[in-house]
Formats: structure tokens, sequence, C-alpha cells
């Protein structure tokens, strides 16, 4: 069993120990991927080894420990606020800078993000198309597959989402 862990990591790096109770008859390999970090198993769980950064945006990485995968964020050195709805202390900060800095959102108006308003089905295909197809250009065939959706639902209707 896993205990609690919120997977955010400083931008001047971190070891810290993920709590695990690990039978004794179990055998557990901790696999870490992006980051830089290394994970190995102590008695107290899984350490986890993130170097330093000097990125300027916030950086992914995981810990894979038996079928569990668990996502860490490391923060930027100098954080920057994009949108003046969602300071720097907003617990989605990270996520919502990789959203906007990865093309997946452009916010709800020029300088805002609406981080409490809610998202329609429409919006949320959006930000799912434009996070598998890497952007707003991809093949489809303009057919619909649900019987409430137009044929063509211009793409500049969805940019400020």
């Amino acid at each position: 069993m896993i205990g609690p862990f919120d997977g955010a990591i400083p931008s001047g790096g971190a070891v810290l120990t993920i709590p695990i109770t690990i039978p004794s008859d179990c055998t557990i390999t901790p696999k870490a991927a992006g980051l830089g970090a290394t994970a190995s198993v102590s008695q107290d769980g899984v350490v986890v080894t993130v170097p330093a950064t000097s990125a300027i945006n916030p950086l992914t990485g995981s810990i894979t420990i038996g079928s569990q995968v668990l996502p860490l964020v490391q923060k930027p050195l100098n954080p920057t606020q994009l949108f003046t709805d969602v300071p720097l202390t907003h617990p989605y900060i990270d996520s919502i800078t990789m959203l906007q800095k990865l093309g997946v959102t452009s916010g709800c108006g020029p300088s805002t993000y609406c981080p409490d308003d809610p998202v329609t089905r429409s919006q949320m295909a959006v930000f799912l198309i434009r996070s598998m197809e890497s952007g707003d250009n991809f093949q489809f065939n303009g057919i619909p597959y649900f019987v409430d959706v137009r044929p063509v639902i211009p793409i500049s209707n969805t940019s400020s989402v």
C-alpha cells in the first residue's frame, strides 16, 4: 500500500521518501522516468532523488511502483504567472502552466484562465484532441460520431478554451 504523496518537487531538487508497505514475501523494483530521477527501496518506502533544475516551465516525470504510476511535477526555478486569475500560489498553477505551454488551452480570455468555471463537453473534446494531436491540425473525415454534434465546428470557435 502506498501512503500519501503529492508528487510536487521543488526546483532545487529533492530526496524524498514515498511511504509504502511492502509485504515480507514481496520484492519491488521502483522505476523512475523523467526529471533525471532515481528510485530505490529503503525500509521506510521508496526513496526518490530528483536533481535541481533551471527550467523555465514545470517539468514532469513519474515513479512506477508495481502497477501504480505516481506523477511527479518539478516546479520551475522562476515561475511566471501566465493568467491574471491564476496566482503563483494557486494549487494547480503547474498543471495550468503546462496546459498553456503545450498549446492545450489558451484560457478563457486574453489574460485569464477562469480556473473555477465549468468545462463543457465540447471544450473537453478540444482539450483532449489538442493534447493527443499536439495542436489543432489533424486528420478528420468530418462525419460526426454523435447525432447531437454538427458535422463541422470551426476551430476558431474553440480557440479560447
